[in-house]
């Protein structure tokens, strides 16, 4: 039955936490909405100033059939084995991508294009770029309402270079146009240099110096010129551009085709076409140049090699001429010649391949990947060279040696023949080598701007606000801590709720205009506003009071609270009106004679009251005053004291209660915040009932806590809580915010 009675209660605990989610939402509409138009109006702002993007683009070819020196290292005899320097898993493709984003291409386009500095007209805050980027003319705006120093549209200016010391990078020069082909420039009010279009200009320390190549400006018109660093304009460069190899229709991978689009989105569509073009130029350049310095070494390396073996040969045919003449040894029999057949292949292959590595180690380091390999086919020939040299040693010596003076020969003939091949072919390619990468179409300046998307921009941006403004009013309540459900007290605390006050508009308004100077008193709400609803709350709460005073013999009740500003006063005060207007003879108390303020209400003076009485200054005629409600008295605070603990705690206080309970058929004592203070007990002593007021979300948890801990350390009981409702937010968000069906009650 418990664990029952513990799932219903956690049932209920979360479908209240729904519930309220939902509620604070609903009260937060205002918030929600304010953030919803403040997004809608920002994002349309910048959607109608935002300047349109262009996207030019350039498309190239790699042809990967003519690799870079495909061919340079095949083989002399047999044509069969080709090894390409830059053999790579990579594809051509992918390594003139990789290159065109390396600083090797990109910094020489920087240098040239002075990419490194940022020109930026003066505009007119606010619209000035708007009308300078829809300017349609081919000379320089005029200047609108005489402010010559603006742009207006028009203008151009080109930067052939700008150089500042690193300590000025970032930092903005302001170019102001002389005439129409002289400038100055400023850094911070102070000229630091003076120029001609078309020529440098060095200021008089050296640090700083400026090249325009172009200038297309009104006099007087003002640019602001930034240096920034190779490197993080280089970063800049290689985040910008867009390099990617195109696939064929309906398919998802590209499938090496070799085709690359570079593009640049921009605002200014010139600038874009011109670095791409000149990305592309470059690349295409650079290619066919290092292809070009690459074979003319090779070339040089077998030139140099070709007298070398041809010598070797000559010796070598003169030495097996010899030793045939000598040893009259014209022929071999049939075992030799088979063998000096199959050593001859193997020193073919051995030549070739010792070939190929030479040559590459004309480029690349032993460690290098194909030269290791190289190396391990070289020494495969070795061991079938060692197999053929054990059954030569088999033979007569005489034939021995004359098979290996016929190997050399052989062996330097192939060598001579492969070298002299090779420069032929090398001379021929050097004549026709050209770049494997060509231009297939340059970028040009696009018609039309790339989609703004404006609309779905303005939809996601007023979508975004209101979620901001969700999670804003969701996290204020969250991260508040305050106590805003009463149930929770109950709960809690065990503390009974007697009663749950609205909130006033009316009372707000007042209480405000009455901080702010413009009225002299506070107005009673039940006088000006009889069916308020915080008023008819305040009825349903002088039922219980009634129900409770019944079962106990004083007629002393207090109205305490936690902390100030809670609303505890207007309680008071308005719960004394409705119980005097029930017939009963109230008294109302102010017990805060630190800082009490209840003669306001009443336009009655500060003293005497409760402080001159138990200072025994006044007597107790004097410090009861009657007010303009029948029924109604009213003892003020007095002169606020400095000692008001000592007051409270003479034998006085217990005695002026108890008299004055044979007057009056109820007593209403309005006490200072517990939590401030400890004055609330020492009057809760001589009550039949003690009540404590609870203000929605402004009471932590905590603090509540500490007060109940006081009042029970002095063996007080506290019969109930007010919970009073000062914001209408938090009233809004409540599920106990009844106000809305009162009214809707009370027009019927």
């Amino acid at each position: 039955m418990d664990q029952i009675q513990q799932l219903k209660k956690t049932f209920e605990i979360n479908e209240v936490d729904f519930k309220e989610i939902l509620q604070h939402l609903r009260a937060g509409k205002h918030i929600i909405l304010s953030a919803l138009f403040i997004a809608f109006f920002v994002s349309s702002i910048i959607a109608f100033f935002r300047l349109p993007v262009y996207q030019p683009a350039v498309l190239l070819q790699v042809d990967n059939q003519n690799n870079a020196t495909n061919g340079i290292f095949s083989s002399g005899m047999n044509q069969a084995a080709s090894i390409s320097p830059f053999s790579s898993t990579a594809s051509p493709a992918q390594i003139e991508m990789t290159l065109m984003q390396s600083s090797y291409i990109l910094q020489p386009v920087i240098n040239s294009l002075a990419l490194n500095v940022t020109v930026t007209p003066k505009y007119f805050p606010i619209v000035g770029h708007y009308f300078a980027a829809r300017y349609q003319g081919i000379m320089p705006a005029s200047a609108k309402l005489g402010l010559r120093s603006y742009a207006w549209g028009g203008e151009h200016l080109d930067v052939g270079a700008f150089n500042t010391p690193p300590d000025y990078f970032k930092k903005d020069f302001l170019f102001r146009v002389k005439d129409a082909t002289h400038y100055n420039l400023y850094y911070h009010g102070d000229l630091i240099l003076q120029g001609e279009v078309g020529l440098a200009a060095v200021s008089h320390d050296g640090k700083f110096s400026l090249i325009i190549r172009q200038m297309l400006a009104r006099p007087g018109t003002e640019f602001y010129l930034r240096r920034y660093s190779n490197v993080s304009t280089l970063q800049n460069l290689q985040k910008s551009i867009s390099i990617t190899e195109l696939s064929p229709p309906n398919t998802d991978s590209a499938n090496d085709t070799g085709i690359i689009q570079l593009s640049l989105i921009s605002a200014s569509p010139d600038a874009a076409s011109k670095i791409l073009n000149m990305v592309a130029n470059i690349t295409t350049q650079a290619s066919g140049t290092q292809k070009l310095q690459q074979n003319l070494r090779l070339l040089n390396f077998i030139k140099q090699e070709i007298p070398l073996a041809q010598q070797n040969l000559i010796d070598a045919e003169s030495r097996l001429n010899q030793y045939q003449a000598q040893n009259e040894l014209l022929d071999l029999n049939d075992q030799s010649k088979s063998l000096l057949n199959d050593m001859s292949v193997i020193d073919d292959q051995a030549v070739a391949t010792e070939l190929n590595k030479a040559q590459l180690l004309q480029i690349y380091t032993p460690e290098n990947p194909m030269i290791q390999n190289i190396q391990s086919e070289l020494d495969a020939l070795k061991e079938q060279k060692q197999k053929f040299n054990a059954a030569l040693a088999h033979l007569p010596a005489k034939y021995q040696k004359v098979i290996d003076l016929m190997r050399d020969v052989k062996v330097y003939n192939i060598l001579f023949t492969q070298l002299m091949t090779r420069s032929q072919q090398m001379e021929i390619t050097d004549a026709g080598l050209g770049s494997d990468l060509s231009i297939l179409q340059l970028a040009t300046p696009p018609d039309q701007p790339l989609p703004s998307r404006a609309l779905i921009n303005i939809f996601a941006s007023t979508l975004l606000g209101a979620i901001l403004g969700c999670l804003f009013v969701l996290g204020r309540h969250f991260l508040s801590g305050g106590i805003n459900d009463p149930y929770l007290i109950e709960r809690d605390f065990g503390i009974r709720t007697i009663g749950i006050v609205p909130f006033s508009l009316l009372q707000a308004k007042n209480k405000k205009l009455f901080d702010q100077g413009e009225i002299k008193s506070l107005p009673v709400l039940s006088k000006i506003d009889n069916h308020d609803p915080s008023i008819e709350s305040l009825r349903s709460l002088r039922t219980s009071l009634f129900m409770m005073l019944a079962k106990k013999s004083g007629k002393c009740v207090t109205i305490s609270g936690v902390i100030p500003e809670i609303g505890k006063s207007f309680i008071s005060v308005n719960l004394a009106v409705i119980l005097a207007e029930a017939g009963k003879k109230v008294l109302l108390i102010d017990g805060d004679i630190r800082k009490g303020y209840l003669y306001q209400y009443f336009k009655k003076p500060i003293a005497p009251g409760l402080s001159e009485f138990l200072n025994g200054v006044a007597n107790l005629e004097k410090t009861i005053h009657a007010t303009e409600f029948a029924q109604l008295d009213f003892m003020s605070c007095g002169l606020h004291s400095n000692n008001p603990g000592d007051l409270l705690l003479k034998e006085d206080l217990g005695q002026l209660l108890k008299s004055l309970e044979q007057a009056y058929d109820l007593i209403i004592i309005d006490t200072p915040p517990m939590l401030a203070v400890s004055d609330a007990s020492l009057f809760a002593q001589y009550c039949a009932l003690n009540f404590i007021v609870m203000a929605a979300g402004k009471i932590q948890k905590h603090e509540l806590e500490t007060t109940i801990k006081q009042f029970y350390s002095h063996g007080i009981q506290i019969d109930g809580n007010i919970f009073n409702f000062t914001n209408k937010n938090i009233q809004a968000a409540s599920k106990f915010g009844y106000q809305r069906y009162y009214q809707r009650y009370a027009r019927k």
